[in-house]
């Protein structure tokens, strides 16, 4: 399911600066659940969410999630 999707990391937890923004502005937006998985339509709209570690059932649920927009 996953070759159906664009995906991206946005690296938290490194000791670089870079990673410190990420991790703020993860928080700032979207809590500090990690790992946390998000789908996005094209345009940006925020479609599925999931934080923690998912049993492979919820996951796959959550990837539905996405292929129906």
């Amino acid at each position: 399911m996953l070759g159906r999707y664009v995906v991206a990391e946005l690296w938290t937890d490194r000791r670089i600066p870079m990673d410190r923004e990420n991790n703020a502005l993860l928080n700032e937006k979207y809590g500090g659940a990690l790992p946390l998985y998000l789908i996005f339509t094209p345009d940006g709209r925020e479609v599925a969410r999931l934080g923690g570690r998912p049993s492979v059932a919820e996951f796959t649920a959550f990837l539905e999630k996405g292929l129906v927009q």
